[in-house]
């Protein structure tokens, strides 16, 4: 018994890094996703829609992470997000970013990214950031959308992950 293959995986950020990206190439390394950078001011609050009955949100928060979880009837996790506080220097804007956000495959098309996203915006707006920020995978179309639709703007940026198939 055994794995069939290993595989490992680097990431890449903006910048010159023209000398880089050519040497892990040149070893094998693919290009595997494209994350995009989104950010959306945080002034007004936004409405928010409970998309059924029976869902329970709970929150897990520590001094600079929130953990946001759905549940449907206090047993089955539907829906998940975390979000991180990072120290703003002087003159910066506070940021909040949104690390991670998923919806389980038995309960999408049924807006509860949506509110969950919303309720992370209006609780962020609450606590005083400026922007919210987010790093979504191209994989995520979905996603894509949906941060669109709630007022993200795709900033000047593209950050890219490369993996390599290491032995089999």
């Amino acid at each position: 018994m055994g794995y069939p293959y290993f595989q490992g995986g680097v990431g890449i950020l903006p910048g010159d890094w023209d000398e880089i990206v050519r040497a892990l190439t040149s070893m094998g390394y693919t290009f595997a996703h494209r994350f995009y950078l989104l950010r959306r001011d945080l002034q007004l609050m936004v409405e928010e829609d409970v998309p059924m009955a029976d869902l329970r949100l709970e929150y897990q928060r520590s001094q600079t992470e929130v953990r946001y979880r759905i549940y449907y009837r206090l047993v089955e996790q539907v829906a998940s997000a975390r979000v991180l506080a990072l120290e703003a220097t002087e003159g910066e804007s506070r940021p909040l970013h949104l690390l991670d956000i998923s919806v389980a495959e038995p309960w999408r098309n049924r807006n509860i990214g949506k509110w969950l996203l919303r309720r992370i915006i209006n609780d962020a707006t609450m606590a005083g950031f400026d922007e919210l920020i987010a790093f979504p995978s191209s994989r995520y179309s979905v996603a894509l959308a949906l941060f669109g639709q709630q007022g993200f703007i795709e900033q000047n940026y593209r950050g890219y992950s490369l993996e390599k198939e290491l032995a089999q």
